[in-house]
């Protein structure tokens, strides 16, 4: 028996619209660009201090130069008050942890980013932007010193999104509507 003309063409214009569907349905999260922008830009003052500093600097003073970007906060004392409405990086738990595969020393720490809170920018048509006024991701770094100076550092896991759960004493100072951004989503 034969169908009418049409009906096979409708169909799968139907099939690939419910396909289209599930799959915006199932797409990521899109993340305001503003404060996408906002956690990049602190991400990168830590990153810079460690990375593109023109000399080397010695082991002893890591803690120090961190201090110049960032708060450092003893994990075990009462969390820092930072200032939630700017962008900042709380570093923490910093430790000592062995080697690397060529048997120099390594340090980790595990850095806290908060985007500070969004500015809201009248839109033109009077509405005010949806969605979280801030958002927060946490990762680990690993410092390698070669000859007692910093060599270099890395995010491991970073890009494919393994990331650290964040001290919940920290994600309580935020806004109430604080959501948390994978850092595979800030990777660019």
């Amino acid at each position: 028996m034969r169908s009418r003309p049409g009906r096979g063409a409708a169909a799968l214009v139907a099939g690939l619209a419910l396909c289209g569907l599930i799959v915006v349905g199932c797409a990521a999260q899109p993340y305001d660009s503003a404060l996408w922008r906002q956690i990049r830009a602190q991400q990168a003052v830590v990153s810079d201090e460690l990375l593109r500093s023109p000399q080397p600097f010695p082991r002893d003073a890591l803690v120090d130069r961190l201090r110049t970007v960032s708060i450092v906060w003893e994990s075990r004392e009462t969390p820092p008050l930072f200032p939630g409405t700017e962008p900042a990086s709380v570093i923490h738990s910093i430790r000592e942890a062995g080697v690397d595969s060529f048997g120099d020393p390594l340090v980790r720490f595990t850095e806290f980013v908060s985007s500070g809170v969004r500015q809201d920018v009248p839109r033109g048509d009077e509405r005010r932007r949806e969605g979280p006024s801030t958002m927060y991701t946490c990762y680990t770094w690993e410092v390698v010193f070669v000859a007692d100076r910093v060599w270099d550092a890395r995010r491991p896991g970073y890009a494919e999104g393994v990331d650290v759960e964040c001290d919940e004493r920290l994600i309580a100072l935020l806004p109430e509507d604080a959501t948390h951004i994978a850092t595979a989503d800030l990777v660019e």
